[in-house]
C-alpha cells in the first residue's frame, strides 16, 4: 500500500522488500515462500518468542542474545495491527493489517494501493499500476485483487500526549505520568509500579481533548498509541507493560 508522503516509490534495500513480502505485497511467483517463511519465523522468534511459542505450541524459544539489534518492519509504524497466515499445501502466504487515517477538511482524503514489484532494478511500487483507490470518509478495507492481502483503515485523531494512570485493585489511581508519543519507541516496555492492577491509557489531541482510552492488565499487557507522523495515515507505536513477577 502506498499513500502520498508515506512510502517512497522505490526500494533499493532487499531487506525492506522481504519485510513487505510478509504482508503479501510481493507476487508469490517471484519469492521462495519457504525461505520467506523462515525469515518470518526468525523475526517472530526474536520479537515475540512467547506469542509464537503459544500460537504454534512450540517449546520454549530462547530470548535474543544480548546486544542483538531489534528487528524493525518496513512501514510497521503505519500499522496498528498485522497478522500473517500461510497455507503450506498451496504455498500461499497472506496478511491482514489495520491502520488509522486522519480525514482532512477540504482534502482529497484518498489512498491508493499498489502491489510491490520486483525486477532487476530493485523493489518498487509502480504508480502506473494501482489495484485500488478510495476516498476515505469512514472505515474502508483495501483487498488485494490478485493476492491474499488486505488492510482496513479507520478514521482517527492523532494523540499529542498520553497520560498513564496506574490503578490498584479498587480502581483507585495511585500514580500518573504524561508522555509524548513521539518520544516513545515502538515496542517499548514500561515497568508497572508495585501494587498496580491495571493501567489506563488516555491520549489527548493537540487541543487537550481526551481521545478513546485503553486499559491494559497482566493478561492483556499491550496497547497501541497513534500520533502524527507527518502524513494522513497516522504513525503508531506498540507499548508493552511489565508487571513485577516477584
Amino acid at each position: 500500500l502506498d499513500t502520498p508522503g508515506i512510502l517512497w516509490p522505490k526500494f533499493e534495500d532487499e531487506l525492506t522488500g522481504i519485510h513487505l513480502a510478509f504482508t503479501g505485497a510481493v507476487k508469490d511467483e517471484i519469492m521462495d515462500l519457504e525461505t520467506l517463511a523462515c525469515h518470518l519465523i526468525e523475526i517472530l522468534a526474536r520479537r515475540y518468542p512467547q506469542a509464537l511459542g503459544e500460537r504454534c505450541k512450540l517449546p520454549d524459544i530462547p530470548a535474543p542474545l544480548e546486544g542483538e539489534e531489534p528487528v524493525v518492519y518496513a512501514g510497521d509504524e503505519n500499522l496498528t495491527a498485522l497478522t500473517f497466515g500461510a497455507n503450506i499445501d498451496s504455498g500461499v502466504v497472506g496478511a491482514e493489517g489495520a491502520g488509522v487515517f486522519r480525514p482532512e477538511t477540504g482534502g482529497e482524503n484518498a489512498l491508493t494501493a499498489y502491489y510491490l514489484q520486483l525486477d532487476e532494478t530493485g523493489l518498487y511500487f509502480d504508480p502506473a499500476a494501482p489495484f485500488d483507490t478510495a476516498t476515505l470518509t469512514a472505515e474502508h478495507t483495501f483487498t488485494g485483487t490478485d493476492y491474499p492481502c488486505q488492510i482496513t483503515f479507520t478514521p482517527g485523531t492523532p494523540a499529542a500526549s498520553l497520560t498513564l494512570s496506574y490503578l490498584d485493585g479498587t480502581q483507585t489511581v495511585t500514580a500518573e505520568e504524561t508522555l509524548d508519543p513521539a518520544d516513545l519507541t515502538d515496542g517499548q516496555t514500561l515497568a508497572v509500579p508495585a501494587g498496580t492492577a491495571s493501567v489506563l491509557l488516555t491520549p489527548y489531541d493537540a487541543g487537550g481533548n481526551p481521545l478513546q482510552s485503553q486499559t491494559v492488565t497482566q493478561e492483556a499487557p499491550s496497547a497501541v498509541v497513534c500520533y502524527d507522523g507527518g502524513g494522513q495515515v497516522l504513525a503508531s507505536k506498540v507499548l508493552r507493560f511489565a508487571w513485577d513477577q516477584g
